[in-house]
């Protein structure tokens, strides 16, 4: 039996290194989806998960759950939109800069146990 399914995952590789495959969606094996179609019918997750489109055999027993081969081992699934990675600030100390201050400000007006607490000792 032919399938065609949207597939959504945490990265641009195959969700077993990452174990980020978050969910698939059955679609009508006749009909063309556009981009905008596929991004509506995964609207529920976050904007910045990869996109894929699997047309093949099926691939897991619908009654057990067991698959019978992965879909990514094949030439099957197309990566329709790449998931998008947010860039680190280059200035990430303000946290830490944040937290001592607090730390700074409990010991103050706590004292030394109140600061460990806040500081992680």
């Amino acid at each position: 039996m032919i399938i065609k399914q949207l597939m959504v995952t945490g990265s641009n590789e195959d969700p077993r290194r990452n174990d980020d495959w978050s969910a698939a969606y059955d679609l009508d094996v006749n009909k063309e989806y556009s981009f905008h179609d596929l991004v509506a019918i995964s609207d529920s997750h976050p904007h910045q998960r990869a996109l894929w489109v699997y047309e093949g055999e099926e691939y897991e027993s619908k009654t057990t759950g067991a698959q019978y081969f992965y879909p990514w081992d094949t030439d099957n699934i197309k990566l329709v939109r790449p998931a998008c990675t947010l860039e680190e600030d280059e200035n990430d100390e303000w946290y830490d800069d944040w937290r001592r201050e607090i730390a700074r400000e409990e010991g103050m007006l706590q004292g030394v146990d109140a600061y460990n607490d806040w500081m992680g000792y």
